[in-house]
C-alpha cells in the first residue's frame, strides 16, 4: 500500500519525510498530546518510550497483545510514571482525553 491515504480514512497526515527507514516515531509522538497503544512491535514500543520520556499520557487497549499488554499499568523505569491501566477500545479515547486534561490543568 502507498504511504498516502488514498481512501480518505486519515484525519491528519504528518509529512515528516521519514516514511521509510525509521525516525518518524519522534515526529509523530512530538505531534501528539497523548497516545493510545494497540498491540505493537518495536515501533510501538519506541513510540511508547518517547511518549514516556516526554511525559505524554499513554493508554493501552487491553487484550491486543504486543507491547500494549506488556506495559499496561507499568512504569518503564524508576521514575514510576505509570502507563495507564488498560482500557477497552470503547473507553480508550475517553481515558486519554481525561489524562491529557489532567496534565494540562
Amino acid at each position: 500500500k502507498d504511504i498516502w491515504d488514498t481512501e480518505s480514512t486519515t484525519d491528519i497526515i504528518i509529512c515528516s519525510g521519514l516514511e521509510r527507514g525509521g525516525g518518524r516515531e519522534f515526529v509523530l509522538v512530538n505531534s501528539c498530546d497523548g497516545i493510545i497503544a494497540i498491540s505493537g512491535g518495536s515501533g510501538t514500543m519506541t513510540e511508547m518510550l518517547i511518549a514516556y520520556q516526554l511525559n505524554i499520557p499513554i493508554v493501552v487497549v487491553e487484550g491486543t497483545g504486543g507491547w500494549a499488554d506488556k506495559m499496561a499499568g507499568q512504569p518503564f523505569d524508576q521514575r514510576n510514571r505509570m502507563i495507564a491501566e488498560p482500557a477497552t477500545a470503547e473507553t480508550a479515547v475517553e481515558k486519554i482525553i481525561e489524562l491529557i486534561s489532567k496534565k494540562n490543568s
